[in-house]
C-alpha cells in the first residue's frame, strides 16, 4: 500500500502561505527564521527549508544567500494556482474573475480545437456529445456538469496547446472548490443544448469562427448569471 502520508513541511508552507497571502506577512516583510519556523511548528529544519522552496516556486518568497527570506508583491508574481488561496476566494467577485478568464480561454480552446483536431480527436469529441445527450436525458445536473466537463477535456485536448491545458486544469480545480455553486452559476450554459451542439459541430467541421461564436455564447451565460448574483448581493 503507497505511503500518502502529508509531508512535515506541508504545515509550515500553509501557514506562512496563509500569512503571506492574508496579508500578515506584508511585501517586503521577513519571514521568521528557520529555527523560529522550526520551533514553532515542532518540525526539523530540512522540513522548514522544503516549504520554503515550495513558496519560492510559488512565487511568494524570494531567498537571498545569506539574507532574509522576502516577501514578493504576489499578485505580480504568483500564478493563477493561488486564486483558489486566496482569502474571499468564495466570494462573487473573485469567482465572476476566474470564470472570465475561462471565458477568454474557452474561446481560444473552440478556435484552436478546430483548427487542429484529427480524426481520433474527432472521434472522442463524437463520442463526448454521445454521452452529453445522454446525460441531459438522466436529468440530474451533477451527471450533466460531469459530462459537459468531459466535452470540454476533449476539446482541450484537440486544441494541442500544454498552455491551454495547465491553465484548464487550474480553472477546474478552482471550480471544483465552489461545490454546488458552481452548478447554480453555469446551469444556463449547461441546459443550452442547441449552442453546445453548435460548437461541436464547428469543430467537428473545422470552422474556426463559428467555434469561437459557440464558447463564446455558452460561457456569456455563466457570466450573465454571476453578474446578477453580483448585483443582488448586500
Amino acid at each position: 500500500m503507497a505511503d500518502v502520508r502529508t509531508p512535515v513541511s506541508t504545515a509550515v508552507y500553509d501557514a506562512l502561505r496563509a500569512d503571506i497571502l492574508g496579508g500578515r506577512l506584508a511585501v517586503g516583510d521577513g519571514i521568521p527564521s528557520e529555527r523560529t519556523l522550526s520551533e514553532r511548528h515542532a518540525v526539523n529544519r530540512h522540513a522548514v527549508r522544503e516549504a520554503v522552496k515550495r513558496l519560492q516556486q510559488a512565487g511568494l518568497v524570494q531567498v537571498s544567500q545569506g539574507g532574509a527570506t522576502r516577501v514578493l508583491d504576489w499578485s505580480r508574481t504568483g500564478g493563477l494556482e493561488l486564486l483558489t488561496d486566496l482569502p474571499g476566494a468564495g466570494d462573487i467577485g473573485a469567482v465572476r474573475a476566474g470564470y472570465e478568464l475561462r471565458a477568454c480561454l474557452a474561446a481560444e480552446i473552440a478556435v484552436r480545437s478546430a483548427q487542429r483536431a484529427d480524426d481520433d480527436a474527432r472521434d472522442h469529441l463524437r463520442a463526448r456529445a454521445a454521452g452529453l445527450i445522454a446525460a441531459r436525458q438522466a436529468g440530474d445536473d451533477a451527471t450533466l456538469l460531469k459530462a459537459y466537463r468531459e466535452l470540454w477535456d476533449v476539446l482541450v485536448d484537440a486544441s494541442r496547446n500544454i498552455a491551454y491545458r495547465l491553465a484548464y486544469n487550474s480553472l477546474l480545480a478552482g471550480e471544483d472548490t465552489l461545490r454546488a455553486a458552481a452548478i447554480v452559476f453555469l446551469r444556463d450554459e449547461l441546459h443550452d443544448a442547441g449552442t453546445t451542439e453548435a460548437l461541436i459541430g464547428a469543430v467537428l467541421d473545422g470552422d474556426q469562427d463559428a467555434a469561437r461564436a459557440a464558447a463564446t455564447m455558452l460561457t456569456a451565460r455563466t457570466l450573465r448569471a454571476l453578474t446578477l448574483t453580483e448585483a443582488a448581493a448586500p
